[in-house]
């Protein structure tokens, strides 16, 4: 029963670990969603200071910890629905800090329960550490995998009632069993009545400022799993990225949706005709006249809208989730297909005059612009086909000069001499358009491209004039001729090894980025300073956690370990980095990080968990041997083994498989290792401790330093670091003996 207990507890700190990221990157964006890994993993390691440094704590029953953690876990959700603030202001303000403590304060509490839960069980059976920790690593992926079957603020309620289940495993006395029947009655309560009490959204958020509006009015709100959807009408909805200053006519009646209450998507129907002529969607079809049209990742609105007008033949829409279908209603001659971008265009004849890719450059890591991903798109035009990419005008321009980039290398394993026949660029006052064309540009295209652009006021970038006198087109050109610029921001091109849109940050331009940006950090912070800022914090973190923990007790009982210290945080960094790995290049294939994160954190952590479950008496140098062999493997055959699984209708459950088979010897080394050491030790919580604050520096590290050196280099530090473990337990080698 106990390693059902730790199970069910591990099951509801993951489901809620995942339901928090949801909802914290709903309510005030991705970035803030960054600090869920390092706030659950720190949670987990203030239970080594407890309990190394307070006897009365170690002898506490462990049933008790999952109980405070059902009741805890309402109250925290009750509390933190109460606290507004604004993340944007955290590029330059001081309270919103304050606020970001109180919450992990908040939302910190329920996981110390549940890492006091796990480790004062293996002080008192470290002996079966292996199937306490493979009921705790299953239940985790489990959790993580059931948090896709409900929406976030579903899932949240369920996690109290999986804890209770927890504490009646953890004790065999009836009335303790009683006290946890009543508490899983209370929790069982909480989940059926389901009380709204979402994190509130940050003012700037698009949903919030959109609902100022005194006319605004929200019509209804859709969940999914991956997804929230909000219609309402308003003037805010009266979005037209890009419109033409030369229009002068009416709006459209001002309705729309936003997506995870912040990007705001408008529609416009067939009367709208004029207004949509427009905008930079409409220069398209003046190249190519009834096209067949696949629209990716758009979401409907404006763009379908266009594709309507303009009499398409075919319109098929793809999208990670069915929700937005469901906000449209339906039309003749529209089909809608929810699977990964990928593997729908593997399935799909070259059969398509336009391919556009929506989303015009939000801010969010959606990989569908790597070298990998064009050429797929490229194959599937037809000869007179037509690819457009339209991104918001950020400047300093970043994501635009990457785009080009990436355009250009992938035209060129194509055709290196006429690359540039291929390509036009456009842009207005707050957009970029490009479009490429299958086969060389006629010379009517150009003739009616030109009256376009000029007709609707808008202006080159590619061709342009020769004089280049704005510095903006000439950069841009530049580029094309094939010159280099010192450039302060990152704009190499983006592959499937490093395919992050929006990390832009060098280190040897950042005295100059920082002058550019004049005080307002948000530039740095959305090019990847958010990640070192939050990694200085966990180191921080975790050093005043080992800090606290250290006692004179410990100073003894290392003496009979040498080198564990070292060892266990090598396997924690290991595991982490391999974790990453996955995480991101899964990411890739999916076109969906959201969908990515329950599947490879489940499948990991499911696999890792039936190997320790399996291997008793395995030998951890065995075990560190074999995980940093499949670490070095992946990092060399990922790409061989994600070109097989894209071309699957449903590549989900051959990326589970693939990472569960992959993840058996995962699972050994920790319980292997922790085995030797008596109960009732307190090494064991630091230990526990160790391997846990190694854990959430390095899914910091791993995540900041993969958009700068790609899942190659990362897959190989794994490796690097199960290779330490291994020189660890050489230094260790008497107590294998």
């Amino acid at each position: 029963m106990t390693a059902l207990g730790i199970f069910f507890i591990s099951l509801a700190a993951l489901m809620l670990e995942v339901v928090l990221a949801r909802l914290l990157s709903i309510a005030h964006g991705e970035n803030l969603a960054y600090f869920v890994i390092s706030l659950a993993l720190l949670g987990y390691g203030f239970a080594t200071p407890l309990l190394c440094r307070s006897k009365r704590l170690a002898k506490i029953e462990s049933f008790v910890w999952p109980l405070s953690f059902s009741l805890t876990a309402p109250l925290s959700l009750y509390f933190a629905h109460f606290i507004t603030m604004d993340a944007a202001r955290l590029a330059w303000e001081i309270a919103p800090w304050m606020k970001v403590g109180i919450l992990y304060f908040l939302f910190g509490v329920p996981f110390l329960f549940a890492g006091l839960t796990i480790a004062s069980v293996f002080m008192e059976k470290t002996k079966k550490s292996h199937r306490i920790y493979a009921g705790d690593l299953i239940g985790a992926g489990l959790g993580a995998i059931l948090a896709c079957f409900f929406a976030p603020l579903n899932a949240y309620f369920l996690t109290p009632l999986f804890a209770a289940i927890s504490a009646f495993c953890l004790t065999t006395q009836k009335k303790y069993r009683a006290l946890s029947l009543a508490v899983l009655l209370l929790a069982s309560a909480a989940a059926l009545l389901n009380p709204d009490w979402e994190p509130p959204f940050s003012p700037s958020r698009g949903l919030p400022t959109a609902l100022l509006d005194p006319d605004a009015k929200r019509i209804q709100t859709r969940w999914s799993a991956w997804t929230r959807v909000d219609q309402f009408t308003g003037a805010a909805a009266r979005v037209a990225p890009g419109l033409s200053l030369n229009y002068l006519g009416d709006l459209p009646e001002p309705k729309g949706f936003a997506i995870d209450g912040d990007q705001i998507i408008p529609t416009a129907s067939s009367e709208d005709k004029d207004f949509l002529d427009h905008l930079p969607h409409a220069l398209s079809y003046q190249l190519v006249e009834n096209p067949s049209v696949l629209l990716i990742q758009s979401h409907g609105g404006l763009e379908l809208s266009e594709a309507l007008v303009q009499k398409a033949q075919k319109i098929i829409l793809v999208e990670n989730d069915s929700l937005f279908e469901k906000m449209e209603t339906p039309k003749p001659g529209v089909r809608w297909s929810v699977a990964p971008v990928r593997a729908f265009l593997h399935a799909s004849p070259p059969s398509y005059d336009l391919i556009s890719v929506g989303g015009l450059g939000a801010a969010r890591e959606d990989f569908l612009l790597t070298q990998e991903s064009l050429k797929l798109m490229f194959s599937r035009l037809t000869p007179r086909g037509i690819l457009t990419i339209h991104l918001y005008r950020l400047p300093p321009p970043r994501l635009e000069l990457r785009l080009l980039n990436t355009l250009i290398e992938t035209l060129k394993e194509t055709m290196p001499m006429e690359y540039k026949q291929h390509l036009m660029i456009t842009r207005t006052l707050q957009t970029y358009s490009f479009l490429i064309a299958k086969n060389p540009w006629r010379m009517d295209q150009y003739l009616r491209a030109e009256n376009f652009v000029s007709d609707k006021g808008f202006e080159w970038v590619f061709p342009s004039p020769q004089d280049f006198a704005d510095p903006e087109i000439a950069l841009f050109n530049h580029l094309i001729e094939g010159k280099k610029p010192d450039y302060p921001f990152l704009i190499a091109p983006m592959t499937d090894n490093l395919p992050y849109p929006y990390q832009s940050l060098q280190f040897k331009s950042l005295k100059k980025v920082i002058h550019m940006a004049k005080g307002r950090w948000q530039m740095i912070l959305e090019g990847g300073g958010l990640g070192w800022a939050v990694l200085l914090q966990t180191v921080i973190g975790s050093v005043l956690i080992l800090l606290t923990a250290w006692s004179a007790d410990l100073k003894s009982q290392r003496r009979k370990y040498p080198c564990f210290d070292l060892y266990f945080l090598a396997i924690g960094f290991g595991f982490i980095f391999m974790e990453m790995s996955w995480l991101g290049r899964v990411a890739v294939l999916l076109s969906h990080p959201a969908q990515a994160v329950p599947l490879v954190l489940g499948s990991i952590l499911a696999g890792a968990g039936i190997g320790s479950g399996l291997s008793e008496k395995k030998s951890p140098m065995f075990a560190c041997l074999l995980c940093a062999a499949i670490a070095l493997c992946l990092a060399f055959a990922t790409p061989f083994l994600f070109s097989l699984l894209e071309k699957l209708s449903f590549p989900h459950a051959g990326v589970a498989f693939l990472i569960i088979v992959l993840s058996l010897p995962l699972g050994v080394p920790f319980p292997s290792a922790l085995s030797f050491i008596e109960e009732k030790s307190v090494h064991v919580p630091w230990l526990w401790g160790l391997n846990a604050c190694a854990s959430v520096c390095g899914a910091v590290l791993a995540s900041t330093l993969l958009p700068l050196f790609g899942f190659k280099i990362i897959f190989s530090l794994g490796a690097l670091f199960y290779l330490l473990a291994c020189w660890a337990l050489l230094r260790s080698h008497r107590l294998f003996e």
